[in-house]
């Protein structure tokens, strides 16, 4: 049997709409960033608690907005230095990489260690000082109670946080204050959302970031188009990143879909709690009904630091894809500057080895009754960690 990790479900509105807005694109010649994208840009900022403003991106928009925060750090001479979650995935630190930023990871999950985690390991910390910026990624386990007290800690060093918000959109967490629910989307000095054919909201593939700081508004603008202000002054070395009406009207009309579509992985992931708590091991180290409760968009099997794991292999063997996340960092980068070496360097961190591993399994609308058991069967019977 072969279950697939994702496939996209659009409805008949995100169709029907997706055709109009195209068909109207192509007859008034105003293919992007018109009248569709303002009005998915101001659906999405009214959907945060704050005020603000959302900019809209044909692309993820992690590249448009490392080149903003670049350009943020040369004005105010700060260096460009970015901590990342150690569980983000590869392009993230690629897009910080190709703007100039001096990347290091780190555990969110052990927010008492920041910022003397070290960015890599304990070696390091004496030569790199607190980062001018910090990505965390919540699809990837982030505790939701972590999240604001992390947040005020990038405060009261000076470093702007960057909160991709893709599959946790929908996340709430009780305020320490409040003792009210609120959405976990609210924290952050920008917010991303990725909106590929993947998600539970999507966009044809394209991006948008949300932020309350009217500087990091327009640097995101102009990232947007060119590096061009509205004087036509360039000064950022990027492309052309506008989004396309028909992006924008899908956008749109996911959006009204989502609590339909999110039903059903509710029920998916329910039936996946249940399977792990017959399981002694996985049961041992998961806690079910984490991801149903806080209204994730992905399904995370967590694997502590230094537990030797052979999961995510077995469910290759069994058909089932997955993604396995918190990477061979020390091997990602020895790569980039040689593939020819058999030895890795000795500064270079190896995240595998103190973070946590973090295996996305299935959860998407087009599984099938069959689908979902035998992946809760698999849990079940025959996932093991040694």
């Amino acid at each position: 049997m072969n279950v697939k990790f994702n496939e996209t479900v659009y409805g008949e509105e995100a169709i029907a709409n997706a055709v109009g807005a195209l068909t109207d694109s192509l007859e008034s010649g105003w293919v992007v960033t018109g009248k569709e994208t303002e009005e998915a840009e101001e659906i999405v900022a009214s959907l945060f608690r704050n005020r603000g403003k959302a900019v809209g991106f044909g692309i993820a928009p992690f590249f448009p907005v490392a080149a903003a925060l670049a350009e943020w750090c040369e004005r105010r001479g700060k260096p460009k230095s970015v901590a990342v979650q150690g569980t983000a995935w590869p392009e993230h630190i690629a897009c910080f990489k190709a703007f100039g930023f001096d990347v290091r990871v780190f555990d969110i999950d052990k927010p008492e260690d920041f910022p003397a985690i070290s960015w890599g390991s304990v070696e390091t910390v004496s030569s790199w000082s607190a980062p001018s910026v910090v990505f965390v990624a919540d699809v990837h386990g982030v505790a939701p109670g972590n999240l604001k007290r992390f947040y005020e800690d990038c405060k009261n060093y000076g470093a702007l946080m960057v909160h991709d918000a893709s599959y946790g959109f929908l996340a709430k967490d009780e305020n320490p204050d409040t003792k009210m629910m609120e959405y976990t989307r609210d924290i952050g000095d920008i917010v991303t959302m990725s909106l590929n054919p993947g998600k539970l909201i999507t966009g044809l593939n394209g991006g948008m970031a949300f932020t309350e700081d009217e500087e990091l508004y327009n640097l995101m603008k102009v990232a947007r188009l060119d590096g061009l202000d509205m004087n036509k002054n360039c000064y950022m070395l990027v492309g052309d990143w506008r989004m396309l009406e028909v992006q924008a009207s899908v956008l749109k009309s996911s959006l009204n879909e989502v609590p339909t579509l999110r039903a059903k992985r509710v029920s998916i992931a329910s039936q996946y709690d249940e399977a792990i708590s017959i399981n002694p091991a996985l049961n041992k180290i998961n806690k079910p009904n984490q991801w149903v409760k806080s209204g994730m968009d992905r399904y995370t099997l967590r694997v502590p630091r230094g537990m030797k794991y052979d999961l995510r292999d077995q469910m290759n063997e069994a058909g089932i894809q997955s993604v396995m996340l918190t990477y061979d960092i020390a091997a990602l980068e020895h790569k980039a500057v040689s593939l020819a070496a058999e030895q890795l360097p000795d500064e270079t961190p190896n995240a595998v080895e103190w973070c946590e591993t973090h295996i996305l399994i299935p959860l998407h609308n087009r599984m099938t009754d069959k689908d979902v058991g035998y992946v809760a069967n698999f849990l079940v019977e025959e996932a093991l960690l040694k």
